[in-house]
């Protein structure tokens, strides 16, 4: 059974496979669900603590990817200038180029949440390779599960907007008619619900078939991963604010993210620091990272650290889409 596990069972499910439910049952201890009167997108009912927390969490993964492409050096060889002019180059690009900035900034939250259900869609497809399974089996098919059961439903909660909240959420263009979107999205939430759900569906049919005709039986640890993904979501979406569910998808993406870095890095680390105890260098690692998260949430409005940090973000985003790739053997 431990063959099914990236590490074990012990390190596997509380750090990745039931990872959502930990950001879930955070928000439901400390904040209350929405209020009908309440806005979707601008209000929240999570303690300052509890949004801070988050923000700093969510800062501080970005940083600690550097243990894997600067410090792992199988990992850096591979692709030394992925990792060195290219990041010196965007940072550039940033500092002189203030409209390339201003968009790449905006389009930084879009990619953010591309990113996210890029996470869970490897993971499940480590465990798909833990299982004996074909990298390429059902590939695409889990791409779209994934956008399904955590980006979709989002887009499908902000159609439900009343006329006030959505002139709230667009005021500041100029741009956009907001009579003529309202008017064009308020009869989408049903079509899209059905889409969601029809795809869900034809995806379970899919294995069904596939089972049927070779035996072909997906990772149990992926199907309770993409389940708990989705019911978490989905739940988020439906009664708590968006600021609430942000919360929750920060939380337990980055803690699979510290989970599959201290996994696949911490003998990397240890040989590095030879003389550090792995106990010294975990919570080093997790001290120096939050340190790193909180700096940047200060400083990441000031000009040239705008720059580093929103570079930060992005190659973040980019390098963990060819340093974990299991169909190149990259992966854990």
């Amino acid at each position: 059974m431990s063959s099914q596990f990236i590490s074990s069972k012990k390190y596997d499910y509380p750090l990745i496979v039931f990872s959502p439910l930990i950001g879930f049952i955070l928000v439901l201890a400390f904040s209350s669900p929405r209020t009908p009167d309440q806005s979707q997108i601008l209000d929240y009912n999570s303690p300052v603590w509890l949004i801070l927390l988050a923000n700093v969490f969510i800062l501080a993964h970005l940083t600690i990817g550097f243990t894997r492409s600067h410090l792992n050096r199988d990992v850096y060889k591979r692709f030394p200038l992925r990792f060195t002019v290219i990041p010196l180059f965007i940072v550039l690009l940033f500092l002189f180029q203030n409209n390339i900035y201003l968009i790449a900034f905006a389009f930084t939250p879009i990619w953010d949440e591309i990113h996210s259900f890029m996470q869970t869609f490897g993971f499940g497809r480590i465990y798909d390779a833990k299982a004996g399974n074909p990298p390429k089996v059902g590939r695409r098919f889990d791409i779209i599960l994934c956008f399904v059961l955590e980006f979709y439903p989002h887009i499908v909660r902000l159609t439900t907007l009343d006329l006030k909240e959505m002139t709230r959420a667009i005021e500041y263009s100029d741009y956009i008619s907001i009579d003529w979107v309202f008017r064009m999205v308020q009869h989408t939430t049903l079509p899209l619900t059905l889409l969601g759900v029809a795809y869900i569906l034809f995806y379970i049919g899919y294995y069904i078939r596939l089972f049927k005709k070779t035996g072909y039986l997906p990772s149990r640890n992926k199907m309770i991963l993409f389940t708990l993904t989705g019911f978490v979501n989905v739940v988020a979406v439906t009664y708590y604010t968006l600021v609430e569910a942000l919360i929750i998808n920060n939380i337990y993406h980055s803690i699979q993210y510290y989970g599959i870095i201290w996994y696949s890095e911490g003998k990397n680390l240890n040989k590095i620091f030879k003389k550090a105890s792995p106990w010294f260098l975990l919570i080093s690692l997790c001290f120096i990272s939050l340190i790193l998260g909180a700096t940047r949430y200060k400083t990441e409005t000031l000009p040239i650290w705008g720059a580093f940090w929103l570079t930060c973000s992005l190659i973040h985003f980019w390098y963990d889409g060819f340093m974990w790739s299991v169909r190149k053997n990259q992966a854990v």
